[in-house]
């Protein structure tokens, strides 16, 4: 920890105040609402896992710094329930997924992806995170029965320079996908689907200057499937939680920085790999 905070230390000595994008998407709540459509037809509104999938993760950050360093991690549950995280991390940027797996016609009870990239003059880096059942989930949907699948959920992305002098941006994405889908009573395909994402890049106040961008949503979403039939029938729900993003090269330094520059990027290696071995 000493290493890192004295080479963050010389960093900002040598370069000002980094350039950085982050983003983070939580899904913190699922709830599963059914309605009985005929009261009358004795049947009990329902909805039956029919294939479950693991809980899955595939999370990735890299460096250029000037020489090309990644590190990536994917992971696929070996049950239903299980729960699954990561971390990984590069001198520039970092990622970390956490999903807990759930046996239900979701997959899961909540994700939480977090991410973030710096920036600097001689180097910067770039994340990205994706949470998901591993395949969709098939969901036997009984007779006259409607399925509602709604999530508490937030995205936040940020940047902080936005756009430099020679035209490089920085952006943040946070993203949540849900899609339910199945034949009507004609036996016609349809689909409801929901979709909430953010992107930070750069913005212009009113006297000219770029600066970066910061979003934030919260609040919930949802997608249903109604069986108008008097039978069973299959319908797919699919979901997931998706960052990614991407810090700015900033400016070239005075040539009496560049000591501090090497020096802060060479304990940040040293501390990066440490904590690899550590693993």
């Amino acid at each position: 920890m000493k290493r890192l905070i004295l080479a963050s230390s010389l960093l900002l000595a040598a370069t000002g105040a980094l350039a950085a994008a982050s983003s983070t998407v939580h899904i913190n709540g699922v709830t599963i609402t059914l309605t009985d459509l005929d009261l009358n037809d004795g049947i009990a509104a329902s909805a039956t896992m029919m294939h479950g999938s693991q809980p899955y993760l595939n999370i990735g950050s890299a460096s250029f710094d000037p020489a090309y360093s990644n590190d990536a991690q994917a992971g696929i549950g070996t049950h239903g329930a299980s729960q699954l995280h990561a971390d990984v991390g590069t001198t520039f940027s970092h990622s970390s997924a956490t999903i807990a797996g759930q046996p239900s016609i979701v997959g899961y009870s909540s994700i939480a992806l977090e991410g973030a990239a710096l920036s600097s003059a001689v180097g910067y880096g770039e994340y990205g995170a994706t949470a998901a059942p591993y395949t969709a989930m098939n969901v036997q949907v009984a007779a006259n029965t409607r399925v509602t699948v709604t999530f508490d959920a937030s995205i936040d992305v940020a940047t902080t320079v936005g756009l430099d002098a020679a035209g490089n941006a920085e952006r943040a994405m946070g993203r949540i996908l849900m899609a339910f889908d199945g034949l009507d009573a004609d036996g016609a395909w349809v689909i409801d689907e929901q979709f909430q994402e953010l992107v930070a890049g750069y913005r212009v106040d009113n006297a000219g200057n770029v600066l970066g961008d910061t979003l934030h949503w919260d609040g919930q979403l949802s997608v249903s499937f109604a069986n108008w039939t008097g039978s069973d029938t299959v319908a797919t729900l699919y979901s997931e939680g998706v960052i990614g993003g991407s810090s700015v090269v900033s400016a070239v330094p005075e040539p009496a920085t560049y000591g501090m520059l090497l020096g802060g990027l060479a304990l940040l290696g040293v501390a990066a790999r440490r904590k690899k071995a550590a693993c």
